[in-house]
């Protein structure tokens, strides 16, 4: 119930608003429709593979997050691994690590390409930067609690079904991204879904 309220969520604004079929004179920011060729449909079919591998790979790595947490139990006195400590002070350290060797990876393309490193866009790294990355390590951190508590079959889809749910409110009510009959499309998938989720929790043992 939780992941076909999920789905909901995610499908509600293709739901409530199909899309006709392209014509010849259609051509969207990416070029890929227009006229009905072979070529464009393979590569819309390719856009939508790479977007489904990404969220598969990102729902892998995400479980394996905290199965990685909940193996060695702390109940088990097992010294050598501590969750709340040198597991948060890795995962922030191997994020900052591996976004440097991002920024750098496009420096070194752009590079290479003429173009002007990409910049570290420190005005808006300040405030707003640091104020999303705050609220997303204590979100975090709450997280790896829940997951401590509850078990990771249980808290883990109950997060992604929480950080679903909020984000969508942002796109619903501050930038108004879903209107008509969408937002009421997913409102009822985000009622779903919260019920769902409560069921979930009962299901503990």
């Amino acid at each position: 119930g939780s992941v076909v309220g999920m789905a909901g969520l995610v499908y509600a604004q293709r739901l409530s608003d199909p899309v006709a079929a392209p014509t010849e004179a259609a051509i969207d920011e990416d070029g890929l429709l227009g006229s009905p060729t072979e070529t464009k449909k393979k590569a819309r079919l390719s856009t939508a593979a790479l977007g489904f591998f990404v969220a598969a790979l990102g729902g892998v790595f995400s479980a394996l997050q905290y199965a990685l947490v909940t193996a060695p139990s702390p109940r088990d006195g097992d010294p050598r691994f501590d969750p709340l400590g040198c597991w948060t002070f890795a995962f922030g350290l191997s994020a900052l690590v591996w976004t440097l060797l991002a920024w750098a990876a496009f420096c070194v393309a752009a590079r290479r390409r003429g173009d002007p490193a990409p910049g570290l866009q420190l005005d808006v790294m300040m405030a707003p930067g640091a104020g999303a990355g705050i609220f997303w390590s204590v979100a975090n951190l709450f997280g790896t609690l829940a997951v401590l508590r509850g078990g990771n079959a249980l808290a883990v889809a109950q997060i992604n079904a929480a950080s679903l749910i909020s984000s969508g409110l942002w796109g619903l009510l501050y930038y108004r991204e879903i209107r008509g009959r969408a937002a009421l499309y997913w409102c009822a998938a985000a009622v779903f879904t919260g019920a769902m989720t409560v069921m979930l929790s009962f299901e503990k043992a």
